[in-house]
């Protein structure tokens, strides 16, 4: 069955127009540009068939509608016979392929331009866009969404839906070709989008690298900075390749989560290997405070004296184990390194020695190591466990007209120029090392018995008495850091000396290093520390072992985590412990990796990740 149909274009949009030849004479609005037209009158009609209408026909139904639309455009009031959403313009809107109801305005400036002429011949065709040309096609856009225009010539037939450009692929609707479009797909080369994703990795790596070294110098993760870095992904991504689909811009975001996850992995990484190599590190500590303490040094001497005594050794193992008990307890450490001409078989010989002194005394309680200890200090009254003791018994001689010759009291008055910072070099000049060596030796040897003679409270009081003597000296350094802070807290340091004060409470207890020391002269420095030092010998002069004892566990209390200038091994472990905590992990590569993730990670994740999309689509369609 056919229908008739009356077939015109319109002046101002070129759109063909197909409507049932009974609405001849009446007004339409054309559904593109919304301009008013009245169709041919009935005796103006070329009738056409709707499916097989000839090229003539076609030709005499536009010169037709041309001849009458004329007396439209005359500027003569025409009635209106249909509404604007009526029938007639619904059928006018399903021979586009438009759907039958709601408008599809073009902008206000065409319809403006459209009534400021009103005497023009609608039907004289204004010059046509060329369609071969990309830029013209996009100047020359259809306003309706359901039609694209084509690079050919069109052919219309009576029948809408038959409407299509001649020269697209079989198949292919004109919706098809708009989404294309909008994707972008279509119209961006291939290889400008892989240079503008390979660029926007090459932007990534250094993006990362700028995270990683702010995290290393300030400490700290700032998650900002993989918003920023999604941001910059996208930016570059979409300013080069100009490329809004969504394959693309979703591969920017990928970017973006890969190399947040990347900068990630290379965190655990670090973590990782700074935790393997403070417990390795630690482990070589610890043992080597184990083995070395004075504690530990101090038994392990005892136990060889032990072992002497009772015969338990003989040959190169005996004679190197009486000079290791010598040096150590009558303080002449180079009888130890007396031989220059040492075997493979004696090295070899000492290494086991002192092994099998570790594994015997490890295998010891408390209790006989205590023994081993009281033993040994009672065959040896020479030894002289602290050294503050042998130069306060030094100081005392010096100090007591006739109670040294006057070749040891030279060498004592040497040896007490060291507690006031100052170096006899008439003396080191004049006396050979040999002859020095053999001085110290007879002083020491003359302190050790005034010293075995004297309890704990006198020798204590001849420390002080040697500190008021010499106050420059440092007998008491947790006390004195005690006292410093006990001093600046009461106001008694005044103008500099407080600022150095205060410098140095910091670098002792809190481990902070003030600009103080970079402000100051070096020499200035020194000189207010001395200052300081004094002050605070002048109190400590007049505190026993109790009084110190209770500064420095008010210091303790205010600064929990300062464990003063002898460590013991078991603080030496719980400090480890607590930097390893700080470093976080345990080790391997996923608790590594979850010590440097956290629950905000995600929102930086996402926040980067649609950053990348948005901004790279945005440039995409900016192009």
């Amino acid at each position: 069955m056919t229908s008739d149909k009356i077939q015109f274009r319109c002046p101002k949009c070129s759109k063909v127009l197909a409507v049932a030849s009974h609405h001849a004479g009446k007004t339409v609005k054309c559904p593109g540009c919304q301009t008013h037209l009245k169709l041919p009158g009935a005796t103006q009609l070329t009738s056409v068939t709707a499916r097989s209408a000839p090229a003539a026909n076609s030709d005499q139904a536009v010169s037709s509608a041309r001849a009458t639309s004329s007396v439209a455009n005359s500027g003569k009031p025409v009635a209106r016979t249909t509404p604007g959403n009526g029938p007639l313009e619904a059928e006018v809107r399903l021979s586009l392929g438009m759907p039958a109801t709601g408008l599809d305005p073009r902008s206000s400036s065409s319809i403006a331009k459209s009534q400021s002429n009103p005497q023009s011949n609608p039907f004289d065709f204004p010059d046509q866009p060329n369609h071969t040309s990309q830029a013209a096609s996009a100047n020359y856009a259809p306003a309706n969404p359901f039609v694209t225009q084509a690079t050919g010539p069109t052919t219309f037939s009576a029948n809408p839906q038959a409407t299509t450009p001649s020269s697209a692929s079989p198949g292919t609707r004109s919706g098809d070709i708009r989404k294309s479009t909008q994707d972008g797909a279509s119209s961006v080369p291939l290889g400008l989008s892989i240079g503008g994703f390979i660029t926007a990795v090459i932007v990534a790596s250094i993006f990362m690298v700028v995270w990683l070294v702010v995290a290393a110098v300030t400490g700290r993760e700032l998650g900002v900075l993989a918003w920023g870095l999604g941001g910059a992904i996208g930016a570059v991504a979409g300013f080069i390749a100009r490329n809004p689909s969504k394959l693309y811009c979703g591969s920017a975001a990928g970017l973006a989560v890969v190399s947040i996850l990347m900068a990630k992995v290379v965190m655990a990484k670090v973590v990782m290997a700074m935790f393997l190599m403070l417990a390795s590190l630690g482990m070589d500590v610890m043992q080597e405070f184990a083995n070395y303490s004075p504690e530990r040094v101090k038994q392990l001497h005892a136990l060889a004296d032990e072992k002497l005594a009772n015969g338990e050794l003989d040959g190169y193992e005996k004679d190197y184990a009486q000079r290791y008990v010598k040096a150590f307890y009558s303080g002449q450490h180079e009888v130890l390194y007396e031989e220059v001409d040492v075997s493979e078989d004696q090295y070899e010989i000492q290494q086991s020695f002192a092994e099998d002194l570790g594994q015997e005394l490890d295998a010891l309680t408390p209790q006989d190591i205590e023994k081993l200890v009281s033993k040994a200090k009672a065959r040896h009254p020479e030894w002289i466990e602290d050294n503050n003791h042998y130069l306060a018994m030094v100081d005392q001689l010096a100090n007591e007209p006739g109670a040294l010759p006057d070749d040891l009291l030279a060498h004592a008055r040497n040896e007490l120029a060291g507690l006031d910072e100052v170096q006899d070099t008439d003396y080191y000049e004049s006396v050979a090392p040999k002859v020095m060596r053999e001085r110290r030796n007879q002083l020491r040897d003359v302190a050790a018995q005034r010293l075995v003679s004297l309890d704990a409270s006198a020798t204590d009081e001849a420390v002080r008495t040697a500190l008021k003597n010499h106050p420059l000296w440092n007998p008491f350094p947790d006390a004195s850091h005690a006292m410093m802070e006990t001093m600046y807290e009461n106001g008694e340091f005044q103008g500099p000396l407080a600022r150095h004060a205060e410098a140095a409470i910091a670098a002792t207890f809190d481990d902070e290093y003030s600009e103080y020391y970079d402000e100051v002269d070096y020499d200035e420095i020194d000189s207010r520390d001395n200052d300081v030092q004094k002050l605070i010998s002048a109190k400590l002069v007049d505190l026993d072992a109790t009084g110190r004892e209770q500064v420095i566990a008010e210091a303790r209390l205010r600064h929990p985590d300062w464990y003063g200038e002898n460590m013991t091994l078991e603080q030496q472990q719980a400090e480890m412990q607590r930097a390893m905590e700080e470093i976080g992990g345990d080790g391997s590569f996923l608790g590594s990796f979850a010590a440097v993730c956290g629950p905000l990670d995600l929102l930086w994740i996402f926040l980067g990740a649609s950053t990348a999309y948005s901004t790279s689509r945005k440039l995409g369609f900016a192009a």
